[in-house]
């Protein structure tokens, strides 16, 4: 397509040539609608002219035979002549010119003449053919009998151009059905063919002189005979059928997929004639939805098998970790071993929650690309949830002698919200702002919101969060896509680290954050310059003050009270190592413990003594936690906690389906399984 220019006066060109067209087309009709005058005597031609210009007629005077014939050849609506004009020598050329005509075309010529029955014989005879429009008046004549007759003239010339118009249509028509792929078919209401063009003898075999008089039933399978009768019920009632999808077999008996198109014919008084029938071979089309079926079948189940793997990945990573993490936390509360010892423990379950973390966001983004995460909605502390997250990186910012500060000035920091799925975010960006800050750098962590001091309370606004460092910077180019999976933009050859984690961090921040409501963006002056990360979320003054915290299984798990009253507890766990610590640290906090490797194990341990609890892994050598639970749960009523490396949606639902209260993901924080089982103690007690 051609641009569009703008003209001297401003006005485009795509204008000037639709002002053009309609110039053009009036034109045509002046030129069509013409009356062409040949007098050839004084001034006939001129004063006729000039008379019938005043009754509002166009004309054009015409100097002799050969212009005139040019002229009609042009196109006009009537032609006045003289007697005079057809004696000239040259008159031949006119006679030609009407004789020449369309078919449809038959000129209404009005011959002036002084009259006598001789004179117009001759007259004819010299026109020949070119006289079957002719009409003849005598001289003198009125205005009004000039006019009247010219008019008449006129209105049978804008009918002929009717019937010229109306042939082209059918003539355009004709080459569409004649050309088209498609198969176009007429047949009465009784079924039988009464039109059969080359799209229908390409497409089904058979020629039109073997289909027409014969039943449209010869293309449908028997089995489908039936439709057909309800199709011709549906046209007598007047309904027109759209892109009906059915089988047709074509002469060497292959069936074909088609989509029909039927619509009833009507006559002129309205009355139901037949129906018209377009057939499309959607064969093509239908190998296309089927390869795609196939291929999204494909797709999907290797979706679920990269679910799968993804899923026992984490719980094969998770599994060992169980044992490394609990051993770290129990040794580092030995008030016996030195400060360094208990400083370097405190390191290894940093990097064991770490690595968690990172099995944690393969998972998070799987979740994410097939939109499975969800969020468990409440109301929260974000000013809780940020001091939460600051005091979990503070012993890493503190190695690196790095100042962090906190300026929550916000008043609306009340987030109805999935507060985990929050401390993930501000997890992320306080931990990215540790990492790339150098040693003695500064991360400040502010908010403030967007409504006025004196808003009511009850008014929504929004509260921002930055996080500002004065580390490695980034390219400004860079900054959209650091919010892409596995996308650093530059950052370990800027830092100097080869290892960085993932990627992931900051695009399932953003996942989490627009599932908000809310937006997160970046920015930075240059490399060396720091970096500010701001997240902008709804919220509303709280109306009290709201936990911030609670563990990734049920929501009334987690209470800022309880106690420490030993249980009884039976250890369900077939994994030798995780067995042993986790026996070694529940023994140390003054419980009972009663192992057991196997579902058998532990329904006989259940059978022979009470327990206040079970803490079950899901894999088990013969069988799965989860019936484990059910049974325990109906028999003798017990409250049970899931260890499991599985920690996925569904996995903590089908745990609370099967009677879990708490769902822990390996490895297992000591001090998130301790306030479980002080709530239970709780619940135990009263």
């Amino acid at each position: 397509m051609n641009a569009i220019a703008p003209t001297e006066e401003g006005i485009p060109a795509q204008e000037e040539a639709e002002e053009r067209e309609v110039i053009d087309t009036e034109a045509a009709r002046s030129v069509s609608e013409r009356v062409l005058i040949m007098a050839p005597v004084g001034q006939d031609g001129m004063a006729m002219a000039l008379l019938l210009e005043d009754q509002g007629l166009e004309t054009r005077v015409c100097a002799d035979p050969t212009e005139c014939a040019r002229e009609v050849a042009a196109g006009a609506g009537a032609l006045v002549l003289t007697e005079e004009a057809l004696e000239l020598s040259n008159a031949s050329a006119l006679f030609r010119a009407l004789h020449t005509e369309a078919p449809w075309s038959e000129l209404p010529v009005v011959i002036l003449t002084t009259g006598g029955e001789y004179r117009v014989s001759r007259l004819l005879d010299l026109m020949g053919t070119a006289a079957r429009g002719a009409m003849l008046l005598e001289r003198p004549l009125s205005q009004a009998t000039l006019v009247r007759s010219l008019q008449v003239g006129l209105s049978s010339r804008r009918r002929q151009y009717q019937v010229r118009d109306l042939l082209g249509l059918q003539a355009r028509l004709a080459a569409i059905v004649t050309s088209s792929d498609d198969a176009i078919v007429s047949k009465t209401l009784e079924g039988i063919v009464t039109s059969w063009n080359a799209g229908a003898e390409r497409m089904f075999g058979y020629t039109s002189s073997e289909m027409v008089d014969q039943s449209i039933l010869r293309l449908i399978p028997p089995e489908l005979h039936a439709e057909e009768h309800d199709i011709l019920k549906r046209l007598k009632r007047g309904e027109r059928i759209q892109h009906y999808e059915t089988i047709r077999v074509t002469k060497d008996g292959r069936r074909m997929p088609v989509a029909l198109t039927i619509s009833p014919i009507r006559g002129d008084d309205g009355k139901l004639l037949g129906a018209s029938k377009i057939a499309r071979d959607i064969t093509e089309r239908r190998a296309f939805e089927e390869n795609l079926r196939m291929a999204k079948q494909r797709a999907e189940a290797a979706s679920r098998a990269k679910d799968k793997f993804l899923a026992t990945l984490s719980h094969e990573l998770r599994t060992p970790l169980t044992p490394v993490l609990m051993s770290a936390a129990a040794l580092r509360e030995d008030e016996r071993l030195p400060e360094d010892v208990k400083s370097q423990l405190n390191m290894i379950e940093r990097n064991v929650m770490l690595e968690a973390r990172l099995i944690d966001d393969l998972l998070d983004l799987s979740r994410i690309t097939h939109g499975k995460l969800t969020l468990r909605r409440e109301q929260c502390d974000l000013n809780s949830i940020i001091g939460f997250v600051v005091e979990f990186i503070r012993n890493e910012a503190r190695e690196k002698a790095i100042e962090v500060s906190l300026e929550l000035r916000a008043r609306r920091n009340c987030i109805t919200g999935d507060s985990v799925r929050l401390q993930q975010v501000f997890w992320n960006l306080l931990r990215n702002a540790v990492k790339f800050t150098p040693t003695g750098g500064r991360i400040r962590i502010t908010s403030h919101d967007d409504a006025p001091a004196d808003a009511p309370d009850g008014d929504a606004g929004k509260v921002r969060v930055s996080v500002t460092d004065n580390g490695i910077g980034l390219d400004p180019q860079a900054i959209q896509r650091i919010f892409e999976p596995f996308e650093q933009a530059g950052v370990g050859l800027a830092s100097g680290k080869s290892s960085l984690g993932l990627g992931l961090g900051l695009a399932i921040a953003r996942a989490i954050v627009s599932m908000h409501q809310g937006i997160i963006r970046g920015e930075s002056p240059g490399p060396g310059k720091g970096s500010i990360f701001t997240v902008e979320l709804p919220a509303e003054i709280c109306p009290q003050k709201t936990p911030a915290l609670r563990s990734n299984g049920d929501d009334n798990q987690i209470h800022p009270v309880g106690t420490n009253r030993p249980m009884r507890l039976l250890v369900v766990e077939d994994d030798k190592s995780t067995l042993q610590v986790l026996t070694r640290f529940l023994t140390r906090d003054g419980h009972t413990v009663v192992t057991s490797a196997s579902l058998d194990e532990a329904r006989a341990a259940a059978a022979s003594q009470p327990f206040d609890a079970v803490l079950s892994d899901l894999g088990l050598p013969d069988g799965t936690g989860l019936e484990l639970m059910k049974d325990l749960r109906d028999r003798y009523g017990l409250r049970g906690i899931a260890l499991s490396g599985y920690g996925m949606e569904e996995d903590i639902q089908h745990s609370r389906t099967a009677g879990f209260a708490a769902h822990l993901v390996k490895p297992v924080d000591v001090q998130e399984l301790r306030r479980v089982l002080r709530h239970f103690a709780t619940l135990t007690a009263h």
